[in-house]
């Protein structure tokens, strides 16, 4: 794992999903909600769950790469 300061807002943020098929367009954004969620609520404590992510100051994108392993990346523009 690599940190690095988070920016001020507003956040863009990239999930990538690494992983040995790819998804389609509808299954790859439902498979980073609860990464979407736990990142909103980092960014923006406090308030009730499913909630942070709907943050004005707050946008997603969503990318995936062909890999033998699983994995998630995360990019914080």
């Amino acid at each position: 794992m690599i940190y690095e300061k988070i920016p001020l807002p507003p956040w863009n943020v990239t999930l990538t999903r690494g992983g040995p098929r790819n998804l389609d367009s509808d299954n790859l954004v439902a498979s980073f909600k609860n990464a979407q969620d736990a990142v909103a609520e980092f960014l923006d404590p406090g308030l009730p769950p499913g909630h942070a992510d709907n943050h004005k100051d707050l946008q997603f994108h969503y990318l995936q790469e062909k890999s033998k392993n699983y994995f998630l990346r995360i990019e914080f523009h």
